[in-house]
C-alpha cells in the first residue's frame, strides 16, 4: 500500500505546528522550568503548561 504525497505533506505541516507549540510553551509558560521530585509532579507541571499555552 502506497501513501499519497498529500498525506506526507499534511504530516510534515502538523509536525511543524507541534514544534512551534512546544517552543512557545517553553518561553511563555515555563514548560522547561520545572523543579519536581517525582513523576506525578512532573506530569502535572507539563499538563498545566501545555494547557496554558493553548
Amino acid at each position: 500500500m502506497e501513501t499519497p504525497l498529500e498525506e506526507f505533506a499534511r504530516a510534515a505541516k502538523v509536525e511543524h505546528r507541534i514544534e512551534e507549540c512546544f517552543q512557545r510553551a517553553k518561553g511563555q509558560v515555563g514548560l522547561a522550568d520545572y523543579e519536581v521530585r517525582n513523576w506525578t509532579g512532573w506530569k502535572h507541571h507539563q499538563t498545566l503548561c501545555l494547557l496554558a499555552a493553548r
